[in-house]
């Protein structure tokens, strides 16, 4: 299911990815040993091209007489060299990565055509207007002081609740505006 989702150009979630770390990782060699460069690259995360240059430096831990290659002491040889490739990387990871971008960009193109995303300029006005209607309506509390000027706690309190409730209603108006 995966191999077709990626087919298809879908992008693996975080938990599918792992998913298919851990197939990966419980496919590789157990034995200590990699019975060939494939599996060895494999299992130190780089290509065989990079294993096969490798094999060229001086000092690498090399092949046993049978052909395999000790899993430990390349992991070993790999880590002290710094690990992974040196230099630039090969052109098949430099591909995977521009799909990668390929794959982004059109999944942001699709995005703005359903309506997710608003221009930057559009959201600023909105909430420039929004915030002049609310600034509007709240700056009418100061008129309700002269009605409450004498009276007792309990009917100021009754008359700034219902100014309360007026400024509400109108912020509620506004938000179904916008």
């Amino acid at each position: 299911n995966l191999r077709l989702k990626v087919g298809r150009g879908a992008v693996l979630t975080p938990s599918e990815r792992r998913l298919l770390a851990s197939t990966l990782d419980a496919s590789a060699p157990t034995s200590g040993f990699a019975a060939n460069q494939v599996e060895l690259a494999g299992h130190l995360g780089v290509t065989r091209q990079t294993i096969h240059r490798w094999l060229r430096e001086s000092g690498n831990p090399g092949s046993r007489p049978d052909g395999r290659y000790c899993l430990a002491e390349w992991s070993r040889w790999s880590a002290e060299r710094g690990g992974g490739p040196v230099g630039s990387p090969t052109s098949t990871e430099l591909k995977s990565r521009l799909i990668g971008v390929q794959i982004e960009k059109i999944e942001h193109a699709l995005s703005v055509a359903r309506g997710e995303f608003y221009p930057v300029v559009d959201v600023k006005r909105w909430g420039a207007e929004l915030g002049l209607a609310v600034r509007k309506i709240v700056t009418q509390l100061h008129l309700a002081a002269p009605s409450i000027v004498g009276l007792s706690v309990a009917d100021a309190e009754a008359r700034l609740k219902d100014v309360e409730d007026d400024i509400l209603r109108q912020l509620h108006a506004v938000g179904k505006l916008t």
